[in-house]
């Protein structure tokens, strides 16, 4: 984790390769289909610092948006590899469709 080149093979350490557009919100199929069809394809569950547990019904919708072209084939996912260009990922660890459940 953190180790130089984590992200990408082809990205120097440093560059910016996305900007993250985040909305907080419940998870639902609608507002996956909703929010898909605006470039949040993936979400992140929200963590209590103190105790480390979950939010009971909360997510963090994400969108990225890339700003360079490269070759995203590393970080905790290697197997949603894909070459990137300047844009919306909408193959950025597309998890939104997976029902929340803490």
């Amino acid at each position: 984790f953190g180790a130089p080149q984590w992200w990408s093979s082809d990205a120097d350490d440093g560059e910016l390769l996305y900007i993250v557009h985040a909305i907080i919100d419940t998870w639902s199929m609608g507002k996956a289909e909703n929010y898909a069809s605006r470039g949040y394809i993936h979400y992140h569950e929200l963590v209590k610092v103190s105790d480390g547990s979950l939010h009971p019904i909360k997510v963090v919708w994400l969108k990225h948006i890339a700003r360079a072209t490269f070759t995203l084939d590393g970080g905790p996912h290697p197997e949603f590899t894909h070459q990137v260009t300047p844009g919306i990922d909408y193959e950025f660890i597309p998890n939104g469709d997976q029902p929340y459940n803490p």
